[in-house]
């Protein structure tokens, strides 16, 4: 006897973020039961005179023809906004897999306000994005967690084409100006898993990988304003203990060499703790704790690093601060509850987080502090495919951009990517 059991495809995502602006998604992730998968969103603004429209979409063709190559035709019609692409991906999905790579074709029109009594410029531009690479196991080694060892190659051309710009070029850190990039990687990655559950979902098994990876970096780019070779590394590791907690801490840095010296240059450092399960009757605790510093120096761009950057959280989304040092700093606990209801399941948490940025060369912490408290309720079916719900209330020490010290929200929350020692596109550190 065979029993499948599958998660129901059709689901949707909700965000609202204030009394007048919200967004909503719609999504299948089997159609017809052929792995196809279409998703559009939808956006309200009501103060807007359209205050309802089409905003993003997509099409995927998962696993082409059984090579774990998938197509996806992308969509963006939004105020200000227009995009189209074409892309096609085959990842790294094992440590197993040889080769790798990926495509991306976008054309895009938007419009470049440059301040409220100058006149807005449109913008018009495509971008070309292809890599590859080969990965191949060095080692293999008789451990708990099936640590192996793998050498990856990677190689990556970006190109930006504008058709359409503002009749004055300034200086910042992604000018409107046509640019080509050349980057090549090498990395060296020691992996492997541990199965453990109620980290990031409220019951499946989760494989947390664990490891060391060490990555070089080197490319050269060239556009009208100048021409540079780039260099830049990142390290990661991340490690089991007291069987079920886990901590990773990274590190990267990078720069652009033009005339024999170093300019544009980026570090960062950043760590991250996942506490053991504690059990307490029928509920079950996690803690997490993360902290991240970046800075710049020798800067000739104009760039900012933004306080709001949300690859680490959206907590300060609605603030406007930037400058070239940036600390942030978070602690979390999660308490899984016991009780169901049709099929979902219930964790309530809280926070407290707290952000700053700086001049460069200057005391970071002579500099203003931006914290925030907060707490909420999370809901998930792990038997469909919504992501999981979030009820927040957050304070924050200081008034944020549209001068609030309160937010009340209810998004969702995507799953999160667990591939940390994973093999992808070979890119320049990031500074924003």
């Amino acid at each position: 006897m065979l029993i499948v059991r599958d998660v129901f495809p059709i689901g949707f995502d909700v965000k609202v973020k204030s009394g007048n602006r919200s967004s909503f998604r719609l999504f299948n992730r089997n159609i017809l039961g052929f792995g196809h998968q279409l998703e559009q969103s939808f956006e309200l603004d009501t103060r807007n005179s359209k205050f309802l429209y089409l905003s993003e979409g997509a099409y995927k063709i998962r696993n082409i023809n059984r090579s774990f190559t998938d197509a996806v035709l992308m969509w963006q019609n939004k105020p200000g906004v227009k995009r189209t692409g074409l892309g096609f991906i085959k990842p790294f999905i094992s440590p197993e897999t040889r080769f790798g790579g990926g495509a991306n074709i976008q054309v895009v029109s938007t419009w470049l306000i440059p301040g409220i009594t100058d006149p807005a410029t449109k913008i018009e531009y495509s971008v070309y994005d292809f890599w590859s690479g080969y990965s191949t196991i060095i080692n293999r080694f008789k451990s708990p967690s099936a640590d192996r060892s793998i050498f990856a190659i990677t190689g990556r051309y970006y190109n930006i084409n504008y058709s359409k710009t503002p009749a004055l070029v300034v200086q910042t850190e992604n000018p409107a100006v046509t640019l080509n990039r050349y980057i090549a990687a090498i990395s060296l990655i020691k992996s492997g898993y541990f199965r453990n559950n109620m980290i990031y979902s409220f019951g499946r098994t989760e494989d947390i990988p664990t490891g060391h990876f060490a990555q070089l970096v080197g490319g050269y780019e060239t556009s009208i304003l100048l021409s540079r070779y780039y260099s830049g590394f990142k390290l990661m590791s991340g490690k089991q203990f007291n069987k079920g907690g886990f901590i990773y801490s990274w590190l990267e840095g990078g720069g652009y060499w033009s005339k024999k010296s170093l300019s544009d240059g980026i570090v960062g450092i950043g760590a991250e703790y996942i506490s053991i399960l504690y059990k307490a009757g029928s509920y079950r605790m996690r803690s997490f704790g993360s902290f991240s510093y970046k800075t710049g120096f020798n800067r000739v761009s104009s760039g900012v690093l933004q306080l709001n950057n949300n690859d680490y959280s959206e907590t300060f989304s609605s603030f406007r601060v930037a400058d070239h040092q940036r600390l942030r700093a978070r602690a979390e606990t999660v308490v899984f509850t016991p009780y169901y209801l049709l099929g979902f399941r219930f964790a309530a948490y809280s926070f407290v987080e707290a952000a700053m940025v700086a001049p460069s060369g200057e005391y970071i912490f002579s500099r203003n502090l931006y914290p925030a408290i907060g707490l909420g309720l999370r809901i998930r079916n792990e038997n469909l495919a919504f992501s999981t719900f979030q009820l927040s209330f957050t304070w924050f020490g200081r008034s944020d951009a549209k001068g609030r010290n309160i937010l009340f929200e209810f998004t969702d929350i995507p799953q999160v990517d667990l591939n940390r020692f994973s093999i992808n596109a070979p890119d320049f550190a990031d500074y924003q």
